[in-house]
Order: structure tokens, then C-alpha cells, then sequence
């Protein structure tokens, strides 16, 4: 089994603390590919962004920096970004998944998710695992 993990990170305050954690954006990031890559199935993680803040950064994962003007970088335009690469690489994983840079997910959400797969699936309920 294989997995491909997409994260957009969107960045406009790097030193800008928030969430119930008064963390920055960048720490939950980390923290988070950190966890992603303790899962018990081979995984990739791939991260989408659209400035040189992660250049210098220190992480488990593929940064891939997109050149999107501030306009649709406003309307959220950067979460689309990784669908191409997501179609790129359907031969090349099993599962897919898009997460945003704040969720966590760990590996009983990843066995909770694998034993109930099936019954989703019947009852096109949307999870944060797909195949292409």
C-alpha cells in the first residue's frame, strides 16, 4: 500500500500565531508531516505553496512552489494546485489524499479509515482518502 498526501500551504503572516495552540502556521506543518510520516503504509508527502518561505525550511516532504497571482491566491485557487500532480501520479500510488496544513491525522484515523472503506464507499460518503 502506498499513499500520496497533497497539503496546501498558504502563508500571508509567517510569524502570525493561531488556532487554540497560538501556534504559527509553519508549526503545524511540520508537526503534522511529522505525524503523516509515522504512518504504518509508504507515503509521499507533497507540499503546494506560492512564496520562498518554506525554501530554508527543514521538512520530510516535496515543497513544490506554483506561481499564482494574488487575485486567485485570494480566492483560494492554491487548494486546486495539486490536482494535476494528483492525476500525474495515479499509477503511482494506491490512495491519494488532501489535507490541509492544520488537520492532523494519525494512524488510528488511517485504521479506522481502512476497516470502514468498503461501507464509505456504498454509500458515496466523501473521505479523505481517494482513488484516482
Amino acid at each position: 500500500m502506498s499513499i500520496s498526501i497533497h497539503i496546501p500551504f498558504y502563508n500571508p503572516n509567517p510569524e502570525k500565531k493561531e488556532g487554540h495552540r497560538n501556534l504559527r502556521r509553519f508549526d503545524y506543518l511540520k508537526e503534522n508531516i511529522e505525524n503523516l510520516k509515522s504512518l504504518s503504509i509508504k507515503n509521499d508527502i507533497f507540499v503546494h505553496t506560492h512564496n520562498e518561505f518554506l525554501d530554508d525550511k527543514k521538512l520530510d516532504a516535496r515543497i513544490i512552489k506554483h506561481q499564482i497571482n494574488d487575485n486567485d491566491l485570494d480566492k483560494g485557487f492554491l487548494t486546486w494546485k495539486c490536482r494535476s500532480l494528483m492525476e500525474e501520479q495515479k499509477n503511482d500510488y494506491e490512495y491519494f489524499s488532501y489535507l490541509e496544513h492544520d488537520i492532523k491525522f494519525s494512524e488510528l484515523n488511517l485504521q479506522y479509515w481502512l476497516k470502514y472503506q468498503n461501507q464509505l464507499d456504498k454509500k458515496k460518503l466523501s473521505s479523505w482518502v481517494f482513488n484516482l
